[in-house]
């Protein structure tokens, strides 16, 4: 791939990206520049090409963008025609960010929110009900963790103060985790981080990771405190909602009408698999070759378990789940495949199918509103949202 970028301080910038990449790195920036408040204007290479000699050659050169009429405009008044998605059209015109398009649809939210607590009527029952009147004071072990996450966090802190009531308090613990963790205490889940979230009723967590400790042993990575937390504590159960709201169905990197009305939840199994599996390592051979190995396993019990926490979420729903494997290669799976259908017995009242991890990743982008339900085991949901972004 060949870059070569000029820019002037008329504040144009033209940019020639030639080689094999050049369709991906396209569409990264098409994307990428509008959510910084950038125009990305994409023209023929040719076009480009002139537009920069004419740029080197011409002090005080300077070109005419209308984004409302989609043209780029030379001082000689020849217009050049650019295409820019809609969505991202109206966003920049209008100085509108993700939360401002959001609010602009709040009417669209509250009606959709409304028709489903009437269909879903147990998610309100939580909320606002018995429980608000029981729980005088709610601990909360507060995980910053690395990167984005103590900005993020904060913020959530905010939010949660401000809901604070007379039926409902709220007290914050802080408790170091990640790479955080591993500056502070040299570990990436200490002794009282772990004491303050078996005493909190729920943990705030926002991010793990820290590129500076990528080589670091395995035991002193930011990530190995992430992964403790969830067997510390037993937290089997991982659950992602999808859901997209009316209005915004064009900040999706799909179509819009493939996503319209989306709402999907994913139960994905945290505490098993081949994360968690035994004998792991790098081992050298007789011959001298390093070879690295892990063990992926799953006890009866504990696909029982999540498949019952997918079940019992599915009867709450739409009442469907398609639970995701590789039984036509690996034996975990078919284990897990026979074990979820004996659970699926036990719920005559939901329907059960099960899909092979990839085509259950092709069937995400091309027709992932037939889901409702999506039972998991730990590695086959990192397989498969990984293939979905690719």
């Amino acid at each position: 791939m060949r870059l070569q970028s000029r820019a002037r301080a008329l504040g144009f910038a033209g940019v020639r990206i030639s080689g094999p990449d050049r369709a991906e790195l396209c569409r990264y920036l098409r994307q990428q520049l509008p959510e910084n408040g950038v125009l990305p204007v994409v023209l023929a290479e040719a076009i480009v090409d002139r537009l920069l000699r004419e740029l080197e050659l011409r002090e005080g050169y300077q070109l005419t963008v209308d984004l409302a009429e989609r043209t780029v405009t030379t001082p000689a008044g020849q217009s050049f025609g650019f295409e820019i998605d809609e969505f991202r059209r109206q966003c920049l015109l209008n100085g509108w960010d993700d939360i401002g398009l959001t609010l602009r649809h709040s009417d669209k939210i509250r009606a959709f929110e409304n028709e489903r607590l009437a269909r879903l009527p147990w998610l309100a029952a939580g909320a606002a009900g018995n429980w608000s009147r029981s729980v005088r004071l709610a601990r909360i072990a507060v995980m910053a963790g690395d990167g984005i996450g103590p900005e993020v966090v904060a913020q959530a802190v905010r939010v949660l103060k401000a809901l604070a009531n007379s039926d409902l308090q709220f007290e914050f613990t802080e408790a170091p985790l990640g790479g955080a963790a591993l500056h502070a205490h040299g570990d990436p889940l200490p002794p009282q981080s772990i004491a303050a979230a078996r005493a909190a009723d729920a943990i705030l967590l926002g991010a793990v990771g820290d590129p500076r400790l990528d080589s670091a042993p395995r035991a002193k990575r930011p990530e190995q405190g992430l992964l403790r937390l969830r067997k510390e504590l037993g937290l089997f159960a991982n659950l992602r909602p999808a859901t997209v709201f009316p209005g915004l169905e064009s900040a999706s990197s799909l179509k819009p009408e493939i996503v319209e009305g989306l709402d999907i939840l994913i139960v994905r199994e945290l505490t098993g698999d081949i994360y968690f599996g035994q004998p792991r390592g790098i081992r050298t051979l007789p011959d001298g070759e390093r070879e690295g190995f892990d063990t992926m396993r799953y006890t009866e019990s504990e696909i029982r378990r999540i498949a019952r926490v997918a079940f019992e979420a599915a009867r709450r729903r739409s009442r469907r789940v398609c639970s995701i494997d590789k039984a036509n290669v690996l034996e975990t799976t078919q284990l897990w495949r026979d074990v979820v259908t004996e659970v699926g017995r036990g719920y005559q009242d939901i329907e059960l199918n099960h899909m092979y991890v990839d085509n259950a990743a092709m069937q995400l982008v091309r027709s992932p509103r037939q889901f409702d339900v999506m039972l998991t085991g730990n590695m086959s949901a990192i397989s498969c949202l990984t293939r979905q972004r690719c």
